[in-house]
């Protein structure tokens, strides 16, 4: 028989509304159902601790997030030296992994567009650094690539070489959001929980980083709307974040009546349900996998065309992508224009159809096998 992999997977921190944090966890335990030995090493974790895997908490405190970085980095090398695995896989970027999951877009591409000042500042240069242990021609580390536009700026700047990247496809939880027994009474009942009229619209936003997921241009488009539409629209923003600083947005534009923050939500998949449309106007957005949980549930989208799920909503016409570099007056349109539109119904068709066509869902199995090949791979 023979023995099992010893797996490792590194992230900075575990709570149980992260997207990138869900991936890994759907990863890890996959590994082990399939007979490994897997620890997880985090800095931080929030959540129910799985049965079959190991959770080391380390102390990776400091007082930036480059210095916990810094802090996670030096507990995963003594941690290495003492339980050596047969795989590493990091979804934080750093040195010394032989899979990173990029679940963050090229940071020197983005950098490039920026002021040259902030490549001195110390904590653009140590991701700067981080990056390229991971992509420069010299490391060994595979990549697992979820944002495929992403390879080409990788290469330009690193110089990787295309046989260290795989490709994969999303990975939509259908357990997670698919729920064939919601009736347009439960519709009916979170609409009334919120005070939201059967006529009104309901729009959602679903994101726990509420600056990089564009919770202000959000806003901002609501309070741009004419009156008349304004005074039917409400917006739930679903996630984990703080609040404050968008309330008073809201309170300066005069529409706090508009605005809910339920808070992150175990059952997302209601709000999808019971929405009108789906809002994503992320800032930066390596993927934005609420853009396809949406299109899963049935919900029309307004994305920005630099999310890397994009892509598939023009693919199904399933809603609108606001183009780049961003425009708020031009988004502020758009919204205006499919809450007015006949469309609503056909988009959502489409989004239905498109998710019961297209694989946005195998993305972890495919991820695992990649991982336990490599194992075993390193291992004989």
């Amino acid at each position: 028989m023979t023995a099992p992999l010893k797996i490792a997977f590194v992230i900075d921190r575990y709570f149980e509304f992260g997207g990138l944090q869900r991936d890994c966890l759907r990863m890890a335990v996959l590994c082990a159902e399939k007979g490994n030995e897997v620890t997880v090493i985090t800095g931080n974790w929030l959540g129910e601790k799985p049965d079959n895997i190991i959770i080391n908490e380390v102390d990776a405190n400091a007082f930036t997030n480059t210095g916990k970085i810094s802090r996670l980095e030096q507990e995963m090398e003594s941690i290495r030296f003492e339980k050596p695995f047969d795989c590493i896989v990091g979804f934080k970027k750093m040195g010394g992994l032989d899979l990173y999951y990029a679940g963050d877009p090229c940071f020197a591409a983005k950098l490039d567009t920026q002021s040259f000042v902030k490549r001195l500042v110390p904590r653009y240069k140590k991701m700067l650094k981080n990056e390229a242990a991971v992509f420069n021609s010299e490391s060994r580390t595979k990549i697992l690539l979820i944002a495929h536009q992403e390879q080409d700026k990788f290469s330009h700047y690193y110089g990787t070489s295309k046989d260290r990247f795989h490709f994969l496809p999303p990975g939509i939880d259908k357990n997670r959001l698919v729920n064939e027994n919601f009736r347009q009474e439960d519709r009916q009942a979170l609409r009334a929980e919120f005070n939201i009229k059967e006529n009104d619209f309901l729009v959602l936003q679903v994101g726990s980083s509420f600056r990089t997921k564009g919770v202000d241009r959000s806003i901002t488009a609501i309070a741009g709307l004419p009156a008349s539409l304004k005074e039917k629209t409400k917006i739930a923003i679903v996630g984990a974040g703080d609040v404050a600083p968008y309330r008073a947005m809201a309170s300066q534009l005069d529409i706090t009546d508009k605005i809910i923050f339920p808070g992150p939500q175990k059952d997302v998949s209601r709000f999808y349900y019971s929405a009108d449309l789906l809002l994503h106007p992320a800032v930066t957005e390596n993927t934005g996998t609420a853009i396809l949980e949406a299109m899963v549930c049935g919900l029309p989208v307004l994305t920005t065309e630099n999310c890397g799920y994009a892509s598939h909503v023009i693919s199904a016409q399933a809603g609108a992508v606001s183009p780049m570099p961003f425009n708020q007056a031009a988004f502020n349109l758009l919204l205006e224009g499919m809450l007015n539109s006949t469309k609503l119904d056909t988009w959502s068709k489409n989004g239905l159809r498109y998710s019961q066509t297209e694989d946005l869902y195998s993305m972890i199995d495919k991820a695992t096998d990649i991982i336990i090949k490599s194992a075993r791979a390193k291992s004989t």
